[in-house]
């Protein structure tokens, strides 16, 4: 199992518990993929590239894999592929049971004794077994354990600094997955509650260089656990629960807030939270729209205005009253498109068309161009369904001068509208009205225009253009491109660098190679270098790994 040391060991801990509780379903793999979903709080949907049987990347839809961290999804995926897609087994644990079911009363308490003696967490959680009733000394102990784990890896400074950032995450963790556990499976909900919370408000205080996303992991096995707990409390415990949650979901725990208020939206469905739910959230847009921070105030407004809109449905309220709201806050992109889905799903063409227009202009004006590419596709769509031809022709038009200028899907939609004959006109009069920035080479691509697309890709300063369209130019302008080739490695020849660089060099040697005279021109150049630069020994050791085979 090699891909195991691309994760760090609490991940391949973690990843290996969910696999062995069966929480990897859907699996499938082709020759280069794999694929799966893992259940959790949430479900994540998992991808890995493979390269000859080996990990090359993984994705995860997860918080944790947002910055393309390996995550506990991903390694569960990974163990469920290496055991060539089977699930879990218990044999190891039946084992152990029945070792001890060999044993005799006398050689269990001895041993016991020994182990929780020489382990406080032990002793702890077999406390919490034995005598499940716990009180304020409970707590307290457990505030003492994750205090030492604190105090543990953080210097004098109040600081836990990048290296002992991984040994805190892990042993954090292990707390968390551990004894809080433990007092779950004790019965004590109330106090697993109280602890975890404990850890929650230490964490988003303290002060850590968490490169690798131990924070983040943190709040993730936290979220679980407080998962689990609101769905075996009790009315009690829900109500302490959901408090809880509203009072510390308004930004002071940092990494925990969108969790909390995840945790909030997605639970306590009984009417009388609903109802405070939506006292809070009115709450949350009267202060988005103090708030002087314009980003709060424009994408904060529009979550909390969703979130009023989904509270609203689910209460069953008037729909007058949601349609109020709604034509209330369309200055919301996400509300606007809430109102604009409304009007397609009861097919009124006309309002949708009003909506989307609007939205346009105000994307616009803010600048959001993939929301005003977005809206204008809607319109063109409406308006080829309802039969508006020249609105329908003039909106692809827009998207191909605009935001989608060079998208080869719309400018085949659009050839499509205009007769063969008339398409060259057409054609260099949409090339004219597109910005100057724009990246041409995919249409002159489409329709085979040759010379120009060879213009172009002679005119960057890299291979890149040569190398995209290579297989159409080649058999036409052979010579050119051989020239370009040799422009670019003597450039870059003339730039010291690391040895990935000169390997690079390399490379561009190689794709000579495939032309003819290619061979002899790479051969010459080498011979120059290693005249003109014999003091770049790094530069004249990749060279020798030139083999003149076309790469």
């Amino acid at each position: 199992m090699d891909w195991v040391d691309l994760f760090q060991p609490q991940i391949i801990e973690r990843g290996l518990g969910y696999y062995q509780q069966g929480a990897v379903t859907d699996f499938q793999q082709t020759a280069t993929e794999i694929s799966a979903t893992v259940l959790g709080t949430k479900t994540y949907q998992v991808t890995v590239q493979l390269d000859d049987d080996e990990v090359e990347t993984a994705d995860c839809t997860c918080p944790y894999a947002a910055d393309g961290k390996p995550c506990k999804h991903e390694a569960a995926v990974l163990f469920y592929w290496d055991k060539g897609g089977q699930t879990a087994t218990d044999k190891p644990s039946a084992k152990l049971s029945e070792l001890v079911a060999s044993a005799t009363d006398k050689q269990v308490r001895d041993f016991l004794t020994q182990v929780l003696t020489a382990d406080g967490r032990l002793a702890q959680q077999f406390k919490m077994q034995i005598t499940p009733a716990a009180g304020n000394n409970d707590l307290n102990l457990y505030r003492q354990q994750i205090s030492a784990i604190f105090q543990a890896h953080t210097d004098r400074h109040h600081f836990i600094d990048y290296y002992a950032a991984d040994g805190f995450g892990q042993d954090l963790d292990n707390f968390l997955v551990t004894d809080v556990q433990a007092i779950i499976t004790g019965g004590q909900l109330s106090l697993a509650f109280k602890v975890v919370n404990v850890v929650a408000l230490k964490v988003s205080q303290v002060d850590i260089d968490d490169s690798d996303g131990e924070v983040t992991m943190l709040a993730q096995t936290c979220e679980e656990i407080w998962t689990q707990l609101i769905q075996q409390a009790d009315a009690k415990l829900r109500r302490q629960m959901f408090n809880w949650f509203k009072k510390h979901a308004d930004g002071s725990l940092d990494a925990f807030d969108e969790i909390l208020v995840d945790l909030l939206m997605a639970n306590f469905s009984e009417e009388k939270y609903l109802r405070e739910k939506l006292d809070w959230v009115d709450q949350q847009i009267q202060q988005s729209q103090d708030a002087k921070d314009a980003w709060i105030s424009v994408y904060g407004g529009g979550d909390w205005a969703m979130a009023r809109l989904q509270l609203m449905d689910e209460l069953h309220l008037d729909s007058a009253e949601i349609e109020a709201f709604a034509q209330a806050n369309l200055k919301f992109t996400d509300v606007r498109k809430f109102l604009i889905a409304r009007r397609l799903q009861q097919k009124d063409y006309t309002q949708a068309i009003q909506l989307l227009r609007a939205g346009k202009q105000q994307g616009q004006k803010q600048h959001f161009w993939g929301v005003v590419s977005e809206f204008s596709q809607q319109l063109k769509d409406i308006y080829r369904k309802t039969g508006q031809p020249e609105a329908y022709r003039q909106e692809l038009w827009n998207l191909l001068t605009g935001p989608e200028a060079a998208n080869v899907a719309l400018y085949r939609e659009l050839k499509g509208l205009v007769g063969q004959s008339q398409w060259p006109a057409e054609r260099e009069r949409l090339f004219e009205a597109m910005p100057q920035e724009v990246d041409l080479k995919p249409l002159y691509a489409e329709d085979e225009l040759y010379p120009q697309l060879l213009k172009a890709v002679l005119a960057e300063p890299d291979l890149y253009g040569v190398e995209s369209y290579e297989d159409v130019l080649k058999p036409l302008y052979p010579g050119q491109l051989l020239r370009k080739y040799v422009k670019t490695a003597k450039e870059m020849a003339q730039q010291t660098g690391t040895r990935q660089h000169y390997r690079q060099i390399v490379a561009v040697l190689n794709g000579m190679v495939a032309y003819r005279g290619g061979l002899s021109a790479a051969t010459d150049l080498i011979e120059k270098w290693r005249q003109a630069y014999p003091r770049r020994t790094a530069m004249l050791d990749e060279l020798r790994r030139f083999d003149g085979s076309p790469s």
